[in-house]
């Protein structure tokens, strides 16, 4: 499989992460959805590929929201079970 790093790196920088994984990395497309209450809030996390049965799951802030601090998203990954994006 060939990697283009320019489109990769493209990708990266626009956040645009279904087509990575699918079009340029060969994951599956998936579509799960995983609701985690943390620390009184509640995050939902989207599926965006999957591959062997590993899914790479997005958490994004809510419209006008930032990110959450470090131990929230700690703590939402730890839930989650695996690495959030």
């Amino acid at each position: 499989m060939h990697l283009d790093l320019k489109r990769i790196r493209r990708h990266l920088r626009d956040g645009t992460l279904t087509p990575l994984f699918i079009e340029e990395l060969g994951w599956d497309y998936h579509s799960a959805t995983l609701t985690l209450p943390v620390r009184e809030q509640t995050f939902t996390l989207h599926a965006v590929a999957e591959k062997r049965g590993l899914t790479v799951f997005a958490c994004a802030a809510p419209p006008g929201e930032t990110i959450p601090p470090y131990p929230v998203r700690g703590e939402i990954e730890r839930r989650g079970g695996a690495a959030l994006l």
